[in-house]
């Protein structure tokens, strides 16, 4: 019996022994598992924290950068105020030149032009005998020849009429040009030939000046093949240039 006692003894010890060790094991277990789940809590709450890092990184550069290019554009705007803008200004090349204003955009940017495109000059109705052109300044707004008006045009070739309505005629007007005549019978309005009007031209033989012409400038007639001045009709001429013809 005593031995039997003992043995049993033996045995509850050993369940006892082996029961605390189960128990153990798995204490030991579930904490393992706590350690492992808490470590990775720490990664997550690192990487969040390393996120949310890199966007409050990314916010400042952005401010950054936008105020960069906002002071950038502020000192461009600046410098494009201060410097001078040029009016642009379109012209109609087609449309004629006003009364006494420099040369028409069609005849200063087109080299010799025809005339017959010349606003304001237009062929002869009743063209003098002969095969030499004509033409006529006969439109009866344009009472003022602007100056430099068709200024080296040598498809400028023949007689040139003034008609009634033109009053003054601009310097170097015809200056260069082949004209070879200058008919002034119908220039009733006329009372001024500016400077250098005829310079350099062809006209020939003698000039008839219409009687309310009062002043012939500074070498209107110069180098040219005039041989005189008709001024019996000239009763208004008060002054004549120099070297009006030779």
């Amino acid at each position: 019996m005593g031995v039997l006692a003992s043995v049993v003894r033996i045995t509850r010890a050993r369940s006892a022994l082996d029961e605390d060790g189960s128990v153990l094991k798995a204490r030991c277990a579930d904490g393992h598992q706590a350690l492992q789940h808490a470590e990775r809590k720490v990664r997550t709450y690192r990487k969040a924290v390393l996120g949310l890092a890199g966007l409050l990184l990314l916010s400042l550069c952005g401010n950054l950068a936008s105020a960069a290019l906002t002071i950038l554009v502020s000192k461009e705007s600046r410098s494009a105020d201060a410097i001078p803008q040029r009016p642009v200004v379109l012209s109609d090349s087609k449309a004629a030149a006003p009364v006494g204003t420099s040369l028409p955009t069609s005849v200063k940017d087109t080299p010799d032009p025809s005339p017959v495109s010349v606003p304001g000059l237009k062929r002869c109705a009743v063209a003098p005998s002969g095969a030499e052109a004509c033409w006529e300044l006969a439109d009866p707004a344009m009472t003022a020849i602007p100056d430099g008006f068709l200024q080296g045009n040598t498809n400028l070739t023949g007689t040139l009429r003034v008609g009634p309505a033109v009053q003054t005629i601009g310097d170097r007007a015809f200056f260069g040009t082949e004209l070879t005549g200058l008919d002034l019978s119908e220039a009733t309005s006329l009372v001024e030939i500016g400077d250098s009007v005829f310079y350099g031209t062809g006209l020939e033989g003698t000039l008839a000046i219409p009687a309310k012409l009062a002043t012939i400038g500074t070498s209107a007639f110069a180098d040219t093949k005039l041989t005189g001045l008709d001024l019996s009709k000239a009763t208004s001429l008060v002054a004549i240039g120099d070297r009006e013809h030779r």
